[in-house]
């Protein structure tokens, strides 16, 4: 895996988990509720500016 690639992945999770805690879901559902609005492919897409 590229460091790039790494990184999307890490701030993905990162997102998954700090959205998970403030509003007390687990990251399971979490990761549905982002897989079914595309929310994964535009943290992914928008990585860049996001992250900064």
């Amino acid at each position: 895996m590229e460091k790039k690639d790494k990184d999307i992945a890490l701030f993905v999770a990162f997102c998954i988990e700090e959205y998970g805690a403030s509003k007390g879901m687990a990251g399971e559902q979490v990761l549905d509720l982002f897989s079914q609005y595309g929310v994964i492919d535009y943290l992914s897409n928008c990585f860049e500016p996001l992250h900064t």
